[in-house]
């Protein structure tokens, strides 16, 4: 067994599993409707693998194209499966796509079986046979693709269209994990599936088609949630009867707890506004024990500052359901004010309404007045928390560090004795010391907040990159008192900055960073190469040397314009933009600003793109299109386009010419209203309607003639082209039209002059018919006379019989009618009119010849030869027209061997049929043949090789035939002489008819 058929057959065994698994799942749970689904998908998707092992085994094209066309069944089964399943499982996806996907799919499913072989492809030519690894050989198909194989793709589109709307949704549901596996999924086989099969259809690629291992991918996606939810359901249920006996347990230990914990539980019934309430929450409230509760009851003891917020939370709580909790305080009847915490939560009834809450509440007054001192407490330490993110240190009036706090003595792993004083500078990177002394010093000298950034070590030995803030410090009577400051990790940020440079550096465009002056600061490798500068040329030079001069004496001004208004765009919107090179030339380009916000100030970093290339490849798109412009207004054809309810967009010259309205007087108006006459202006609307509703027209690639309407009233006839077009989501139809009335007028003057032609030729060939039919006549005649004449004697000699005298007079009458007949077909053939056929075997056209050229034959030595086939079949023919055929060429064959010696002169005249079942007549002679070069010229009317000859035979022969339906062809021999062929098609049935 080859791997291939291993491979393909795992694959639809895997389907197979999982929807055996699944279907057995919804037998145990019929009303989860997405395991029938899936099962239903993975059938079909095992089916689709199988189909696809026998379409890379199929000997022939038929056996392919019979694979590919069943093939649509599964994936219509699929599609829909997939659709219905993603729906119901993921709760997502627009219910109208959904629809929309299903029926486009099943209209595919339509088409496919009303195209064949299907709808890929319109004729699958041949099969190529590809070599895989392992010597295995597997079919790939070779063909025609069938546009209408476009639905199907639209069909995918949309299914991907489905799945990328139901995974946004599941997404912002919070589901991001069903959104991948599912959504994800799905969207990346069926693309992978759709671009597959588009390039085997198309030819792209040689190579069978394998959508069954992506829609297995897809499936296995699919399975995994599924058994991933199963498994999780069961876990579920597994904790949920060992939490039941847990609670039954501890409801005991829960009353118990309440009351130790100073909980009082109340249950409130909410349409009779009755509060069931414990011991301890009337202590709490303080209402003694036969006192009926109400909701209005209990607003009554609440601060008066507290109860509307109280009645909002119970409306909230109504309307949206669900738990709650609030504080709000109550007046108790000794005249004190307590905090209660109450936490509850609603139950609703079977319509959806509030029907009961149940709820705790607790005594939460000492916590309130504890959060109370720490709210004081928090105030009073709130300078230094917010001056405090991780590092603190504070120094005196003398310069030197008086405190490090546990961050910072943690982070060095030093003591506060080895910090203090200037301590701290030994820890300070040697490169960022003088730096960091300077900045710290000026800034104390003139009591003024700082901000640096150096390199401190940490206890590791590592140095580590921190932003220092510095704050002075400053008595209730102003004395200065020192510094506080705080330091935060900047090490990220630093490599972060690194890292900008680099990418700035890795980009293809130019990129410079300008500051506030306009001096350049930053330029990768690209703005150098662009404007023709080195980097040590670029950095520190003025950006406007970049700019060209026409323009440099306003760029300050737009730049100072971005520094005070900064925001990423483009720079001069609907303006051309030029750059200049070092050596002076200028160039189109694009450029993006984007500020940049950092440490040392505002900046602006610019990208700029050369469009050189873009430019010139503008200028020939427009040198296209009116180069396009002028082929249409000069077509020697009327050019016309209309959008998609019939108004004139495009007229070109020809156009004018034909119909007779100028552009300016078309152009806006209805097309029926101008070229169509008024009969046929009804169906031409209806076209358009059927082209809006369904995508298609029957009158849409092809070439039609059809009767237009010119300006002046009268009709003409035209030969008409339409293609439909769609241009930025709209539809227009162009027209490509032809006046063929001169071509319609020679048509008929040529048919008028071909049946003169035809009725002058029959005489004419008539003399030389009649010398053959001559003794044929005379045979009957003479056969008259003789059988009369012995009639005489016998009357004369008295011996005469009655039944004797009887056969000599049938005799006679026989003899007469066949004579008769005779002139019959000569008067037929000479005169006018309607021409009889009859359904008659090929073999008695050949016996009459015989009997007509026997004494021709005789007299000019000619041995003449006959096979004909009694298998040959019968065809529709006029006998003796036909017999004027086959005496024409007969005639010409005698004539073309009178120089040969007499043993040379063989006529073979042969019957039989070609491969399409038509009657096929051979005459050959064993003469010198016809002058090479001249096969095409011998049936044209008055050419002859003969001196004598009239040049109207076998041109009349060829019209006689070519009225039959059939051909006449002529060729010689490779062994000498000529030979004429007459194709005749087989008859069909056994009504005569009359042309």
């Amino acid at each position: 067994m080859s791997w291939v058929t291993v491979v393909w057959s795992m694959d639809a065994a895997l389907c197979f599993t999982l929807a055996g698994i699944y279907l057995l799942v919804w037998c145990k749970q019929r009303e989860r409707w997405e395991h029938l689904l899936f099962s239903c998908s993975a059938l079909a998707a095992g089916v689709i693998a199988g189909f696809e092992l026998a379409s890379m085994q199929a000997e022939t094209t038929a056996q392919y194209g019979a694979v590919l066309r069943w093939a649509h069944l599964p994936v219509w089964m699929l599609f829909v499966s997939v659709v219905w399943f993603v729906h119901l499982y993921l709760r997502a996806g627009r219910r109208w796509l959904v629809w929309t996907v299903c029926s486009l799919r099943t209209l595919v499913l339509v088409l496919n079986f009303l195209f064949k072989p299907n709808l890929n492809f319109r004729e699958i030519t041949s099969l190529r046979h590809l070599s895989w690894w392992g010597g295995e050989t597997v079919s790939a198909p070779v063909g025609v693709p069938n546009p209408w194989t476009l639905v199907g793709m639209l069909s995918v589109l949309l299914l991907l269209i489905f799945f990328v709307d139901a995974a946004i949704t599941v997404w912002r549901r919070g589901d991001r994990r069903q959104a991948l596996i599912v959504g994800g999924s799905a969207i990346s086989f069926v693309t992978l599936a759709l671009g597959m099969s588009a390039l085997v259809i198309f030819g792209v690629i040689e190579s069978p088609f394998f959508i069954s291992f992506p829609y297995l991918g897809m499936i296995a996606a699919m399975g995994y949630e599924l058994s991933d939810n199963l498994l999780r359901a069961a876990q579920l249920a597994k904790k949920f009867h060992t939490s039941e006996a847990a609670l039954r347990e501890s409801k005991a230990s829960i009353n118990l707890a309440t009351s130790a914990a100073n909980l009082g539980l109340w249950i409130w019934n909410i349409p009779g506004d009755e509060l069931l309430v414990t011991e301890k929450w009337r202590e709490l409230f303080g209402f003694a024990d036969s006192e009926p509760m109400t909701f209005d009851r209990l607003l009554q003891i609440v601060h008066p500052e507290d109860r509307e917020s109280m009645k909002q939370v119970v409306q909230h709580m109504f309307e949206h359901g669900g738990e709650y909790e609030s504080e709000y305080r109550i007046t108790r009847p000794d005249g004190s004010t307590c905090w209660i915490l109450g936490h509850g939560g609603v139950e609703l009834d079977e319509r959806g309404k509030p029907a009961f809450a149940r709820g705790v509440s607790r005594d939460i007054t000492k916590r309130k007045i504890a959060e109370e001192q720490l709210r004081e407490s928090e105030e009073r330490f709130r300078t230094v928390a917010d001056s405090a993110p991780v590092l603190i240190w504070m120094s005196g009036p003398d310069k030197l560090c008086t405190f490090f706090n546990k961050g910072w003595l943690d982070f060095t792993g030093r003591t506060m004795e080895q910090e203090l004083g200037k301590g701290w500078t030994e820890g300070v990177h040697a490169d960022d010391l003088d730096h960091c002394l300077e900045v710290y010093g000026n800034s104390f000298n003139a009591r003024q907040p700082f901000t640096m950034e150096y390199r401190l070590r940490r206890n590791d030995g590592e140095y580590r990159w921190v932003l220092d803030n510095g704050i002075p410090r400053f008595a209730y009577d102003g004395a200065f008192l020192g510094y506080i400051g705080s330091c935060i990790g900047i090490t990220e940020r630093k490599l972060a900055e690194e890292k900008f440079r680099l990418v700035l550096d890795a980009s293809p465009n130019a990129m410079i960073v300008v500051d506030s002056a306009g001096v350049i600061t930053f330029a990768n490798a690209p703005a150098a190469t662009v404007f023709g500068y080195s980097l040590s040329e670029l950095l520190g030079c003025s950006i406007e040397t970049l700019v060209p001069k026409r323009f440099r004496d306003r760029h300050p001004g737009h730049r100072k314009g971005f520094f005070s208004q900064p925001s990423s765009r483009a720079m001069g919107a609907g303006r051309d933009l030029f750059g200049r090179r070092k050596d002076g030339s200028e160039f189109p380009v694009e450029v993006g600003l984007n500020p940049l916000r950092t440490a040392e100030g505002l900046f602006v970093l610019a990208s700029v793109i050369d469009i050189t290339a873009r430019k010139q490849a503008e200028l020939a798109v427009r040198q296209s299109e009116e180069r396009l412009r002028l082929v249409i207004d000069t077509a020697l054809d009327a050019v016309i386009t209309i959008d998609a309810h019939g108004a004139v967009t495009h007229w070109n010259a020809e156009a004018e010419k034909i119909f007779g309205w100028t552009q300016a007087e078309a152009t806006g108006k209805k097309l029926s209203e101008i070229i169509i006459p008024l009969q046929y202006r009804a169906a031409h609307e209806r076209g358009l309607r059927h082209y809006r509703d369904t995508g298609a027209g029957p009158m849409l690639g092809k070439r039609i003639e059809i009767t237009a309407l010119h300006r002046g009233g009268r009709e003409f006839p035209v030969e008409m082209a339409i293609t439909p077009a769609v241009i930025e989501g709209r539809v227009y139809f162009t027209a490509f039209i032809s006046n063929i009335t001169e071509r319609k007028e020679a048509e008929l003057e040529r048919q008028r002059q071909n049946m003169e032609l035809f009725r002058v030729g029959r005489v004419a060939v008539m003399g030389e018919l009649a010398a053959s039919l001559a003794h044929e006549v005379n045979n009957p005649i003479g056969a008259m006379v003789a059988n009369a004449g012995a009639g005489e004697r016998l009357i004369a000699a008295g011996k005469i019989e009655t039944k004797e005298f009887k056969e000599l007079l049938a005799d006679i009458v026989a003899d007469g009618r066949r004579a008769g007949e005779i002139i019959q077909g000569i008067r037929n053939m000479v005169r006018k009119g309607e021409v009889c056929r009859s359904l008659m075997p090929i073999d008695g056209v050949i016996h009459d010849l015989l009997r007509i050229v026997h004494a021709e034959a005789r007299g000019r030595d000619v041995t003449v030869t006959t096979e004909v086939d009694s298998d040959t079949g019968r065809f529709w023919g006029d006998p003796v027209q036909l017999l004027q055929v086959f005496l024409n060429l007969a005639i010409n064959a005698f004539e073309a061997m009178t120089a040969l010696p007499s043993d040379a002169r063989r006529l073979v005249i042969r019957t039989g049929r070609n491969e399409n079942g038509d009657v096929l007549v051979s005459v050959r002679d064993s003469g010198p043949g016809f002058p090479s070069g001249l096969a095409t010229q011998l049936f044209e009317p008055f050419f002859s090789t003969k001196a004598e000859g009239t040049g109207m035979g076998l041109a009349i022969a060829r019209s006689i035939v070519e009225a039959h339906g059939g051909s006449l062809s002529g060729e010689n021999c490779a062994d000498g002489g000529a030979c004429f062929t007459v194709r005749l098609p087989q008859a069909k049935d056994d009504k005569s008819k009359v042309a």
